[in-house]
């Protein structure tokens, strides 16, 4: 690569890793290890649609699941229902379709549940509804679903126009046309531009692994002769017009045993092989049976984060600088610490407290230093932003040398510019703030440095989206967008209520309800959570719960439970691995608080949550059952002792711990739902719903879950929709179902 190709590019690869050791386990999307690996054997997923599969693999997939079922999970799971982890195995899919035709007549034949469906839809595809942009060039770019455009249409429009508030939409890449033409059940992922050329990313169904197809923006056609790679879970990111940097997810030797790419290299136009990877930060497979994932995404500096060190986890990563001759210099930097640059700076954000020199940094603090005084070993850092007791950095960004950061005060966003100017005692970062709506959350959703704007977004549990433009140049703001509101907010209240966990703890948690209501214990509640992976929940608008809930009466909460980021890494922290029963705890107040203040009870209470947050779900139902007469589990990682053997499971295990650690598996199994849901207990009556397209948690958690109840002799409700991936859905029609579906089940049950 020439040198003045390193001077206008400006990357960011990241491989976050979580040590774990390699047993038994059957993927969806990529190669993993089973029973007897010495002798080479390997497990796939069972969907004939996949790439690369014949006869004799399909075979081998049904000798997988039936060498699990005779050797075990190797961590004390049932083994007569092995079979449902076969994602799509005829007789895992017939046990799909008769728990799908036992449970929705239930809801589908509600008198609410058509004109609910029809007026979640309306609102889904409302031609008015908030247009979400990305730029690149002089271009806005949009992906948009409605009526008309159920798989959806990719489309741009100048900039100038769309901050005018004009539609002059170029519609460049339609779905639905696409899928017709070529027979194929095609969601739309993603696109990255360079110029005039765009990839495009292509799942089947909406899974997580995607195609990649070059598309010529002049043309609106994808390029035969262009870069092109079969499903996977890639990673791209563009160099020039001719070249990539590829993180490629084909292959035993390609893939991490997450199912993501694990090297990275060059990948030059019209080269029919691809060359070996180009840096020796590259981890291996076996080195130290690490899980490593790697994410490419844009930086503002020639930036490599990689560890191949053993003891390295999710959350753990080495940095090295990528110089312009494509040798690397490690940054002597913490190794759980987030890292941006801007030309010849570092801005570092510290997930834990770090030395430099003579002076102590806490956890959750901003610092700037120089590129090649880290490069030597720093001796000083300048304090860019500090946390207080209620006050934590959420997101920042940064153009030509100018800082703007959005702060998190007790779960209420406000977005300042910091400004450097030298004082007596040395530099200081002083705090302008940019003026937007209070009592909000407030997200930077879009930049372009050619034309100097920064996209601001602000919405809260009242207020629909607004997009602000804040000029970089004149430093102004002015409103450019906001969605419609889709119910009358006038009659509602919101409220922030605190309790104390077991612990002590101070947990917040926001109550939406309408004015005027008794506090007499007979309230329809839903309680929400994530609670993991330091993301944070906080305030949002939903036309749906709005429409589905809040109209009809019902009490709206969400939690701030630890494990999230509301208050800073320290939050999240307080949640990993040994420490997760905080979590629970929390979540748990929180329903307890409700009980005390009478805003609802156990009778009338129900709780939601999905991914990490079905996870949550499962908790609260063998631990507190009491607490609660509804829970709607979402595709949700149940069994605990298996996570890391399914998909892109192992790597959590910086999150969770890892169940093969004895040390681990001891209190990771206390909490695991497949592990402690026991006969003779009073649950409630859950809903289990996933998607069998989910190729990041494994529907099978839900399968063998539900299986499971059902042997103990547990009525519950299942909802699996063939398509949409981690996300439940893959166009409008089939949310609205799935939210149709959710709301009618908590009518039923709270009312």
């Amino acid at each position: 690569m020439k040198t003045n190709q390193f001077k206008k590019l400006w990357f960011r690869l990241t491989i976050l890793i979580s040590a774990a050791v390699t047993l038994t386990h059957c993927q969806t999307t990529s190669v993993a290890k089973v029973s007897g690996e010495s002798e080479g054997r390997r497990c796939y997923a069972s969907d004939s649609s996949d790439l690369g599969q014949d006869s004799n693999t399909q075979k081998d997939n049904k000798e997988c699941v039936k060498t699990l079922s005779e050797a075990g999970s190797g961590a004390g799971s049932d083994t007569d229902n092995f079979y449902l982890e076969e994602v799509r195995g005829e007789k895992a899919l017939q046990w799909v379709d008769l728990h799908n035709k036992g449970s929705l007549p239930k809801f589908e034949n509600d008198p609410s549940y058509s004109e609910l469906k029809s007026k979640i839809l309306k609102i889904l595809d409302d031609p008015n509804k908030l247009i979400n942009v990305g730029f690149s060039g002089d271009y806005a770019y949009n992906f948009w679903q409605d009526a008309k455009n159920i798989r959806g249409v990719w489309r741009r429009t100048p900039i100038a126009d769309y901050l005018r508030g004009e539609r002059n939409w170029q519609v460049l890449l339609d779905i639905d046309e696409l899928a017709k033409k070529e027979n194929k059940n095609w969601v739309y992922a993603q696109a990255s531009i360079f110029k005039e050329h765009a990839l495009i990313s292509l799942s089947d169904g909406g899974k997580d692994a995607h195609v990649v197809r070059e598309f010529d923006l002049i043309s609106k056609s994808f390029l035969v002769d262009g870069f092109i790679l079969p499903e996977g879970k890639h990673r791209t990111t563009w160099i020039n017009e001719n070249e990539l940097f590829l993180g490629l997810a084909l292959g035993e030797n390609e893939l991490t045993d997450s199912g993501y790419p694990r090297q990275l290299r060059i990948w030059r136009r019209g080269e029919r092989g691809l060359l070996p990877p180009r840096w020796s930060f590259q981890v291996t497979r076996k080195m130290f049976q690490s899980r490593v994932r790697l994410r490419v995404t844009k930086s503002m500096a020639p930036l490599v984060t990689g560890s191949p060190h053993e003891r390295s986890i999710f959350f753990h990563s080495e940095n090295f600088l990528l110089r312009e001759d494509g040798s690397t210099a490690k940054l002597n930097l913490p190794t759980d610490a987030g890292v941006e640059i801007d030309k010849d700076q570092i801005f570092v954000t510290l997930k834990s407290d770090w030395q430099v020199g003579a002076t102590s940094y806490k956890v959750g603090t901003l610092l700037r230093l120089g590129v090649e005084d880290v490069v030597k070993g720093a001796s000083a850092a300048e304090v860019v932003f500090a946390p207080t007791k209620t006050q934590f950095l959420q997101e920042q960004h940064y153009h030509k040398g100018r800082v703007f950061l959005a702060l998190s005060d007790d779960v209420t966003s406000k977005v300042v510019e910091v400004v450097r100017r030298q004082g007596q005692s040395g530099a200081e970062w002083q705090q302008t703030k940019i003026q937007l709506p209070e009592n909000s959350s407030i997200h930077m959703m879009g930049y372009s440095r050619r034309n100097e704007i920064l996209i601001f977004s602000s919405e809260n549990f009242l207020n629909s989206k607004t997009i602000f433009n804040f000029d970089l140049k004149a430093k102004t703001v002015k409103q450019i967008d906001q969605a419609p509101s889709y119910f009358d907010a006038s009659p509602f209240s919101v409220k922030q209520n605190f309790t104390e966990s077991k612990d002590g703890t101070r947990v917040p948690y926001y109550v939406i309800y309408k004015k005027g209501i008794k506090f007499d214990g007979r309230n329809p509640t839903v309680i929400t959570a994530y609670g993991g992976f330091e993301i944070s929940e906080t305030p949002y608008y939903s036309g749906v719960i709005g429409n589905a809930w809040l109209n009809n009466g019902g009490v709206w909460i969400v939690a701030n439970i630890r494990g999230g980021g509301e208050y800073g890494p320290a939050w999240h922290t307080a949640a990993l691995k040994e420490h997760r029963q905080r979590a629970f705890d929390d979540f748990f107040a929180v329903a307890e608080d409700v009980n005390r203040k009478k805003i609802s009870s156990p009778a009338h209470m129900g709780a939601v949550g999905g991914s990490n947050g079905g996870l949550l779900m499962g908790v609260a139902l063998t631990q507190r059952p009491d607490l609660y007469n509804a829970i709607a589990i979402q595709v949700p990682l149940l069994d605990m002792l298996r996570f890391n053997k399914l998909l892109a499971g192992a790597s959590w295990m910086g999150e969770y711990g890892n169940p093969d650690d004895p040390n681990d598996r001891k209190y990771i199994e206390a909490y695991s739902l497949y592990q402690n849901v026991k006969a003779g207990m009073k649950y409630p009556e859950v809903f289990f719903m996933t998607s069998t397209a989910d190729d990041r948690v494994h529907p099978g958690h839900a399968r063998r879950t539900a299986a499971k109840m059902e042997s103990l002799g547990y009525p519950f409700y299942y909802y699996e929709n063939t398509e949409g991936g981690h996300g439940g859905s893959a166009n409008n029609a089939q949310r609205a179902k799935w939210s149709a579906l959710e709301f009618v089940y908590f009518w039923q049950k709270l009312k």
